[in-house]
């Protein structure tokens, strides 16, 4: 008997899908929720579908929360993009 080769999918949210699209008319987004629940997925999917779209990826685990120091790799992320941040 000749087995199956397992092909993951990835569930296609509307939902989610259209409020990030409503994201497009915004120049700053923050999108937060527990580990686990696709958040990575989904805008990557989305990111990817969209076309050539600039954008920066900023993680922050909960142990990472002095504000000075998630703004200052805030702003190293963006150096690459805009020269103006790279002083700070």
């Amino acid at each position: 008997m000749k087995e199956k080769a397992f092909k993951p999918r990835f569930l296609n949210r509307k939902r989610i899908t259209k409020m990030l699209r409503g994201l497009l008319d915004v120049p700053l987004f923050m999108i937060c929720s527990p580990v686990g629940y696709g958040k990575t997925t989904a805008v990557k999917n989305f990111l990817s579908a969209c076309g050539d779209i600039p954008y920066s990826w900023l993680a922050l685990s909960s142990g990472e929360d002095d504000e000075v120091w998630a703004w200052r790799k805030f702003a190293a992320s963006q150096s690459a993009r805009a020269p103006l941040c790279s002083g700070l």
